[in-house]
């Protein structure tokens, strides 16, 4: 007994296994290989019996249903349908229900009964919208369609047709919603609505190119080319066309290549590309008679009429034009019929038939008039209209769906935020009240020995902070001297240099008084004319070359006298020199640069006094011009300093002069500004060599007067320019001031 339970244990899991593989080929097998299919679902059906597998056996009666469809056994499919239907009411199946629902409205619809075919479409979308079913409500609503197009029903079949395209757009399907838009396309060109049918065909190509599906793909394809083809782009119903022709091939389906080789044949036609239109249309031929399909024959005898009408040939067109018209009546297409008609009568109008031309005319008419009269255009067009403005009403309902969504998921957002931030505040409260509790314990001993460091540390920089007093004292006094000695240094090395000159002019004029010989030639000629100032005639007479004795003495004491005199007037310049350094760092030590409140005359005179004795020394004529009394706050010192470097400048240039030598000052002021002009002779000079000269002396250190003088007025926001006019050299000198009171008298 425990063998046989073991066996069992190991051979159900195995029997599981073959069972579902027969079922995953059955599925397989429906669509490619059916009669296979159908004697695989009756052994399935005798398995599904013996086991009580009621849930099974309605999948593989659903199966057989769709085998016996393929087959066009429709008495078969419906018996399976109605078996599957009985199971589903035991057991309620969703998909399966859906499926029956679809394959009797597929039944009903291909023996043309197609209000039977439309009830059964419509149970099943009633089921598909209560299960919130929508890729099913869209495939039951496309098929609804097509019948609606059989029925010539144009406006039920695109308003069916777009009630499908409306749910493809808001799920993910993009095959069906590719082949909704075909059928949409379909509707339109059964219309006449060419250029519309061309628009959705484009649409579906676009989503089907996003699919790896070649047969898709080709279908999508042939189709877009044909309606290219009728409105006469013919270059791009060539491109699409060979593109389907060749996927075509690549599957094997004969009928769907047949078609294609039909249609590009026309084209090659219309682009009088007559070889190789008769080269697709000898291999179409071969298709159609090995598959005798009345749509392909009719399309292959439309194809060979117009190439025989292209070579002229009337009579095979004619022939041919006549079979494609007997081929298209059976076919129930009004505007197929319409279309071969139409070709018919203009083979009959270029044959020369003309009564009989125009009677196929009219009835060529007639069946366009009776596939799209007036009323269906218009109701077409209105549907139309209504179906873009609900679609409108959906996408603006569906961002007011989703900025809802976004303010709610934002509330959310911003609740779970605050809800994060209050229990995190109010666990740090917790943590600090727990340490605030553990540490007031301590706190008291804590204080006082910060209290017994804090004194101790007290102490410790009182001192060091005294010490630290004290060293920067010393510091500072060291500071001071070494800076005091750095200055004196300066002060002596310049001051050196200076004496280094007076002592050097001294040992000079020294060394010139100390020669005595002229002095002693003197007295020897005096001497010789007091022994004879008896007789002078006869003294002078004998000794005929003293009187130009005396001339060159005279000349020699005159040169002498003149060089004692340039030593002389050396020395007082270099003392003249030390008496300005002096005066400069007199100056340089009140670093304040105080301002002062003076008459401008006053601060005038004084600074030319203190250089009179300068200009005295080198004949030097002071001429002053200006009279106010205006009184001007100024820093009289940093002014002071700034124009005796000027003036020591001018003296030193001017006492070269040989001529007359003079200086002239004249001084005037505005209501910030104070205006001195100083004005010398010069020499064999032009306006390019005193700007040279100005700027090279205004610019170097070595020129200490004149480069101090532009440094301090630069300092000051003040300014100082040299031009030459009439033999003069001008000096405009401009310095900041403030006007207090005007005529004021200076005490």
């Amino acid at each position: 007994m425990l063998l046989v339970f073991m066996s069992w244990t190991l051979l159900c899991p195995l029997q599981e296994s073959s069972f579902q593989q027969s079922m995953d080929d059955l599925k397989r097998m429906v669509n490619r290989e059916p009669e296979s299919a159908i004697q695989l679902g009756k052994q399935l059906l005798e398995t599904c019996k013996q086991n009580g597998d009621r849930h099974n056996q309605a999948h593989v009666e659903f199966r057989m249903a769709s085998a016996f469809l393929r087959v066009s056994d429709f008495d078969a499919a419906m018996n399976h349908i109605q078996s599957c239907r009985s199971l589903l009411a035991e057991e309620p199946q969703v998909t399966l229900t859906i499926g029956c629902a679809t394959l009797e409205g597929t039944i009903h619809a291909t023996q043309h009964r197609y209000p039977q075919a439309l009830e059964a479409y419509l149970v099943g979308i009633e089921f598909a919208k209560r299960n919130q079913l929508p890729e099913n409500e869209a495939d039951l609503l496309s098929n609804m369609a097509i019948v609606y197009r059989r029925m010539g029903d144009y406006a039920m079949a695109l308003s069916t047709n777009l009630a499908s395209l409306e749910i493809r757009e808001t799920i993910d399907d993009p095959m069906g919603l590719a082949n909704t838009l075909n059928n949409i396309s379909s509707v339109y060109y059964d219309l006449g609505n060419l250029q519309e049918a061309y628009v959705y065909l484009e649409r579906s190509l676009d989503v089907k190119r996003g699919i790896e599906d070649p047969r898709a793909l080709s279908i999508a394809l042939n189709n877009l080319g044909t309606v290219a083809l009728e409105l006469g782009q013919l270059d791009r119903a060539r491109d699409l066309l060979t593109e389907s022709l060749a996927l075509k091939r690549v599957l094997g389906n004969k009928d769907a290549t047949a078609t294609t080789l039909n249609a590009l044949a026309q084209v090659h036609i219309k682009l009088h590309e007559l070889d190789r239109a008769r080269e697709l249309l000898d291999e179409a031929g071969v298709l159609s008679a090995e598959l005798n399909d009345p749509s392909i024959n009719t399309d292959r005898n439309s194809a060979e009429s117009m190439w025989f009408r292209a070579n002229g040939q009337m009579d095979q067109a004619l022939s041919h034009a006549v079979a494609a018209v007997d081929l298209a009546r059976p076919l129930g297409n009004k505007k197929r019929l319409s279309d071969t008609l139409m070709a018919l009568s203009h083979v009959l109008s270029e044959s020369g038939q003309h009564d009989k031309a125009l009677e196929v005319y009219r009835e060529a008419h007639d069946q366009y008039v009776d596939a799209f009269d007036e009323q269906t255009r218009l109701q077409t067009a209105d549907l139309q209209s209504r179906i873009e403005a609900n679609q409108k009403t959906r996408q603006l309902n569906e961002l007011k769906h989703d900025h809802q969504i976004q303010e709610l998921e934002l509330n959310r957002k911003v609740w779970v935020r605050n809800a994060w931030i209050t229990g995190l505040v109010s666990l740090l409260l917790f943590v600090w009240a727990i340490y605030l509790v553990r540490s007031r314990h301590n706190q008291r001993q804590v204080n006082q020995q910060l209290e017994r460091r804090v004194a101790e540390r007290t102490a410790d920089l009182q001192a060091k902070t005294q010490a630290l007093a004290n060293m920067q004292h010393q510091l500072t006094e060291a500071a001071h001297h070494a800076g005091m000695a750095e200055l004196a240094m300066g002060v002596l090395h310049h001051i050196g240099n200076a004496l280094n000159q007076v002592n050097t002019s001294a040992g000079v004029l020294l060394e010139q008084l100390h020669d005595v010989r002229s002095l002693e030639l003197l007295d020897n000629i005096a001497v010789a004319l007091k022994e004879n100032q008896h007789n002078l005639d006869q003294f002078l007479s004998e000794k005929p070359a003293f009187p130009s004795a005396l001339t060159r003495m005279a000349e020699q004491l005159r040169d002498r006298n003149h060089g004692l005199v340039q030593e002389v007037v050396q020395l007082r310049e270099g003392l003249v020199e030390v008496n300005a350094m002096v005066h400069d760092q007199e100056i340089h030590a009140n670093v304040q640069w105080a301002t002062e409140t003076l008459p401008v005359s006053v601060l005038i005179h004084d600074t030319m006094n203190s250089h009179r004795h300068m200009m005295a020394a080198h004949d030097i004529d002071l001429r002053i011009q200006g009279d106010s009394e205006a009184t001007v706050a100024i820093q009289k010192l940093r002014v002071q300093r700034a124009l005796f470097g000027l003036l020591q400048h001018i003296v030193g240039y001017t006492g070269q002069i040989q001529g007359e030598r003079w200086l002239q000052v004249s001084f005037r002021h505005n209501s910030d500004q104070l205006l001195i002009d100083f004005q010398h002779p010069c020499d064999q000079l032009n306006q390019d060599q005193i700007d040279q000269w100005f700027h090279q002396n205004a610019s170097s250190d070595k020129q200490l007067g004149l480069h101090n003088c532009a440094t301090l007025l630069v300092e000051m926001n003040g300014a100082i320019a040299a031009s030459l006019d009439s033999g003069r050299v001008h000096y405009a000198v401009q310095v900041p001031i403030k006007v207090t009171t005007k005529e004021q008298k200076y005490v």
